[in-house]
């Protein structure tokens, strides 16, 4: 990101500021003391801002991703499990194989380990096809730094009731600061954001309603 400081695996910072290390930034004591008094439990606060703070210390990421796998390799998973299931059964329709393994690990279940192994590449295989069209359909959706200022802006929500996108920039600006991070929060796109995640949330309430009013 242009203007954002780089930094590497080296010298990845593994702790986030505390919210007293924050309120020494400009601004951050202020939002604290106005997000505090209109009634944002501070633990919470510390650690909603810390998951932001985070998100912007490691690279890019989606939680669907799966570190040491590309998309297509991960793809593949299901029927290497699967082939592993096949060999196993081929294995244990040894009888010497068989019986050596069963007095080597005593109490080995061939059945349960090959059903288990099939049953897992199903669900794995089923999960990426959901996750990888939820995707297609919103790939924002799954971006660990939307995902992290949504979790903050809720969390302001839930104890005052409302969104305080200016506070909330103020002091995620103040945060990054204090992690050596350039400052970047626009109260603006925290409005976006989080309106966004509200009309999401309001329209899949609609269909749920339509939905258990059709199956009445």
């Amino acid at each position: 990101m242009p203007g954002q400081k780089q930094t590497t695996s080296a010298q990845l910072p593994l702790r986030t500021p505390s919210l007293s290390e924050v309120e020494k930034q400009p601004l951050g004591k202020a939002a604290i003391e106005k997000l505090s008094a209109a009634g944002s439990d501070p633990t919470s606060l510390e650690i909603s801002v810390g998951f932001v703070v985070l998100t912007r210390m490691i690279p890019v990421m989606r939680i669907p991703d799966l570190k040491g796998f590309s998309r297509k390799s991960l793809s593949r998973i299901p029927q290497e499990l699967r082939s592993t299931a096949t060999i196993l059964e081929r294995i244990r329709d040894n009888p010497f194989y068989n019986a050596a393994l069963e007095k080597s690990v005593p109490g080995l279940s061939w059945n349960t380990t090959i059903a288990e192994l099939r049953k897992y590449a199903d669900v794995l295989e089923s999960l990426t096809r959901e996750v990888r069209a939820s995707m297609r359909q919103n790939p924002r959706e799954w971006d660990l730094r939307l995902i992290s200022r949504r979790k903050l802006i809720a969390n302001v929500v839930r104890d005052t009731g409302e969104p305080h996108y200016n506070w909330v920039a103020d002091l995620l600006n103040a945060a990054y600061a204090a992690a050596s991070i350039d400052p970047c929060e626009e109260a603006s796109n925290l409005r976006h954001l989080w309106e966004t995640q509200v009309k999401r949330k309001a329209k899949h309430a609609r269909y749920r309603k339509m939905a258990r009013m059709m199956a009445s």
